[in-house]
Order: structure tokens, then C-alpha cells, then sequence
């Protein structure tokens, strides 16, 4: 489907053009000097000033979203996941397109080789949480084992299960 063409695209995302400084530890070679950080215990989420409400609930639903997903893999991360909010999906794919990415869940992605989340906030919000809850337990998956060594339906199997929810486009994948 095309929720999980964008997902997954922002995996292996180089480096979207968003405008800005060099390259950080979001992996991303350019973000607006503007952009604001703030840190929860396990992330650090990257946003335009405008987006400060957002990022607090971001920062809420992520902080929940780890605890279920290390309780139940009895596993934790060593550094915090940078996550990077964008305005829209569009914005989202746009930045997905401009790294030459692949494919992906639609408003969200996690980054295998950044160990990092995107995420449109123009997404329901009553999503917020099964989106996140899928994207942590990636990064988890991802730094349990590294590379390619998981199947494509193992991980997003993984994914949903710790969301709770199956969606219906991941059923036609």
C-alpha cells in the first residue's frame, strides 16, 4: 500500500533536504537553524518552533511507547532516538523522496540505519500512539539485530503486535 511505501522509504533515508545546517545526529544533512530539541528520557525530538505543543505529546506518547516495548523485549536502548517532526505527510514524503528512500508506513517511519523516527504531525491524534508504539518497537528491533539480518514481515509482524492493532493496509502488504 502506500502508507507502507513511505514508511519504510524513510529507513533507508540518507538525508532529506530540509533546509538549514550540516548534518547531526538525526542523520539529517540539513535542518533549519530555528529547529528546536527537546529531550525526554529516551529521545530527543527535532521541531520547527511552531510545533511545540506537538512535541510535548510526542515526547508523552514516545516515553509510553518505550516502556511497553522494553518491558515486553526486556531490552533498552543505549542513546536517545532522535524524532523529527514535520508538518505534514507531505512534508514527510517529500524529505523521503529527496533521500531516494524506499517504502514505509504513511505519516511515520523509522530509520534502520539512523536509529531515528519520522513523523508527520498532520496524523489523527488519537493514531499518535499505535504510529509511535510501531516506529519504537522498529528501533528496537533494529538495534537488537542490526543490518539486514530480520525478514521485512518479521519486523513489521513485531510492529504491529506491540501497537496492539493490526492496520488493514499492512494486511495487503
Amino acid at each position: 500500500s502506500v502508507g507502507i511505501l513511505v514508511a519504510a522509504g524513510l529507513l533507508i533515508l540518507g538525508g532529506p533536504s530540509v533546509a538549514g545546517s550540516a548534518a547531526g545526529p538525526t542523520g539529517i544533512q540539513s535542518i533549519p537553524s530555528d529547529w528546536r530539541v527537546r529531550q525526554s528520557d529516551h529521545f530527543e525530538i527535532h521541531y520547527a518552533p511552531d510545533l511545540d505543543l506537538h512535541a510535548d505529546r510526542v515526547a508523552q506518547e514516545a516515553e509510553r511507547a518505550y516502556d511497553r516495548v522494553s518491558l515486553d523485549l526486556k531490552h533498552n536502548l543505549a542513546a536517545r532516538v532522535p524524532i523529527l517532526l514535520f508538518h505534514s505527510t507531505r512534508d514527510l514524503e517529500q524529505a523521503v523522496q529527496a533521500g531516494g528512500a524506499g517504502q514505509g508506513h504513511a505519516g511515520s517511519f523509522a530509520d534502520a540505519s539512523r536509529d531515528r523516527i519520522l513523523l508527520a504531525v498532520d496524523q489523527p491524534v488519537d493514531r499518535w500512539a499505535g504510529l509511535l508504539t510501531h516506529e519504537v518497537a522498529h528501533v528496537f528491533g533494529f538495534d537488537i539485530l542490526p543490518g539486514d539480518a530480520t525478514p521485512r514481515w518479521i519486523g513489521e509482524g513485531l510492529a504491529e503486535y506491540q501497537r496492539g492493532a493490526w492496520d488493514p493496509d499492512d494486511l495487503a502488504a
